[in-house]
């Protein structure tokens, strides 16, 4: 597929010139949104995904904050549309996890809470969905993200993100206590 190439060579020439990189992660974007425009087509859930990955890529690569932000949002509306057509649980439960996190980076940290539950009614032994720990914690929730983050080590003892998490928090938490003492 010519976006699929578009989006590898957007990838390959990030390190080496910025401008080249974003405009075929752009060109690929386009190619993506026709194939999901065009109602002639039945775009596979391979292509929708690969239409999140292109806006989310180019959304965390734009250091203009309206930018990103429209980017992202447009990734949400294509895992949006994803849902609309595909009722796999299993890929339900993904992209729901997924849009977890770009709520997350909009500071919609509700929403992102709202995804991850969804996921872990779908599944409760997925360890990804239990990083609604970030949100928790972010919303200052410190006792609920510590149990999100014990709750994805338990069910995978060797989930890095859980972990480093679980680590971030308990280093930042200290960090915190120690500048309460000298106040």
């Amino acid at each position: 597929m010519i976006a699929a190439t578009y989006m590898a060579k957007a990838e390959e020439m990030w390190q080496y010139d910025v401008e080249t990189s974003l405009t075929c992660a752009q060109s690929a974007r386009e190619l993506y949104q026709d194939i999901l425009n065009d109602s002639s087509l039945k775009p596979n859930s391979i292509e929708f995904a690969n239409i999140h990955y292109v806006l989310y890529f180019l959304a965390k690569n734009y250091a203009d904050k309206d930018k990103r932000t429209l980017l992202i949002k447009e990734s949400i509306q294509a895992y949006d549309a994803v849902l609309a057509v595909y009722k796999s649980p299993g890929e339900h439960m993904r992209i729901v996890i997924s849009k977890g996190v770009l709520f997350s980076e909009l500071g919609n940290y509700n929403a992102a809470i709202d995804c991850y539950n969804r996921a872990i009614e779908i599944d409760p032994n997925y360890a990804s969905a239990w990083n609604k720990g970030n949100s928790l914690r972010d919303l200052g929730k410190n006792d609920e993200a510590i149990e999100c983050y014990n709750r994805a080590i338990e069910i995978d003892p060797n989930y890095a993100s859980a972990w480093n998490n679980k680590h971030i928090f308990r280093s930042n938490w200290d960090r915190l206590e120690k500048a309460e003492l000298y106040r």
